[in-house]
């Protein structure tokens, strides 16, 4: 299947005591960033930033990441990557402009059909592992289908192995079901967290399922979960009484609200009807890596 993956995860840096530490100063802004062959590191506000290049398979996956990764970690010295993806700074760490420069691209929700702007929350900050897929789309419906069903079997598999301190701080604030970005070559899915980075395991996950949920839009599988009204969506009558378009869009097979408000693995374990949907849908040998994760995690050698 012709597909790229890629990702621009942030990081929290610590000190040997825990301490959040900002990232201004220790690397440098965008505009002058460490550019390597496969990566650009940079600070965004204060979490450290990488940019790895778009992988076609697999092993290029891993490998990119793990070598952008080795950089960060080398160029941070003596800071450590926290794996949280939630901290609360000193407001001695954010004394400078760009610790409250927040980007400015709204982001699309896959249910209410609608943008929405990131914000800030005091002195709070998020790390995110948003998953770029460089991808054919033919049109929006597709393209919203496809963040539904990364929701459905992305989403729910990283929230069922993610155990990481604090992750359901970050979902109750950022990373909310159904939130991406459209972009020239396809889309950002921006739900995830950088815990799955972490994680050679867990990033070999990412990668087969992304691969095999593309199979499964492409395949129009997603009619068995979710129906459309053309009808409407082509009426001019529609439009011009102001019609909402989600109002279009009817999921039958799944509870979609328990997706858009699900915060921690908890609920997801709660939720047989779920649970049967991914396992009777999902390859077997994926639902084998899950329960292999949740069993046991290595992580890099080098973090």
């Amino acid at each position: 299947m012709n597909f790229s993956i890629g990702t621009d995860p942030e990081f929290i840096l610590t000190d040997i005591d825990y301490t959040p530490k900002s990232s201004i100063g220790i690397l440098k802004h965008k505009n002058k960033a460490v550019q390597g062959s496969k990566n650009k590191i940079y600070y965004d506000n204060v979490l450290a930033e990488v940019n790895i290049t778009p992988s076609f398979t697999k092993e290029e996956f891993l490998k990119n990441i793990k070598y952008s990764l080795n950089n960060l970690v080398k160029l941070i010295k003596p800071l450590k990557i926290s794996k949280d993806s939630f901290a609360v700074f000193s407001r001695s760490e954010l004394n400078h402009k760009d610790a409250f420069e927040f980007g400015c691209e709204r982001e699309y929700c896959a249910y209410d059909l609608d943008t929405h702007q990131s914000f800030a929350l005091g002195d709070a900050r998020f790390a995110g592992g948003h998953v770029h897929i460089g991808i054919d789309i033919k049109n929006q419906e597709e393209q919203v289908m496809l963040v539904r069903m990364l929701d459905l079997f992305l989403g729910l598999s990283l929230i069922s192995i993610d155990d990481s301190k604090n992750c359901c701080k970050r979902r109750s604030y950022f990373g909310k079901f159904g939130r991406y970005r459209k972009t020239s070559y396809g889309i950002e899915y921006r739900t995830p967290s950088n815990f799955w980075l972490f994680y050679p395991s867990s990033i070999e996950l990412v990668y087969d399922i992304v691969e095999f949920v593309i199979d499964f839009v492409k395949k129009e599988k997603h009619f068995n979960f979710w129906k459309i009204d053309y009808d409407k969506l082509n009426s001019d009558e529609f439009w011009n009484n102001g019609g909402d378009p989600s109002t279009c869009h009817d999921c039958f097979g799944y509870d979609a609200n328990f997706l858009k408000k699900i915060t921690k693995k908890e609920e997801l374990e709660l939720n047989s009807d779920i649970i049967q949907i991914i396992n009777f849908n999902m390859p077997k040998k994926i639902l084998r890596k899950i329960e292999e994760i949740k069993d046991n995690k290595t992580s890099w050698d080098f973090i």
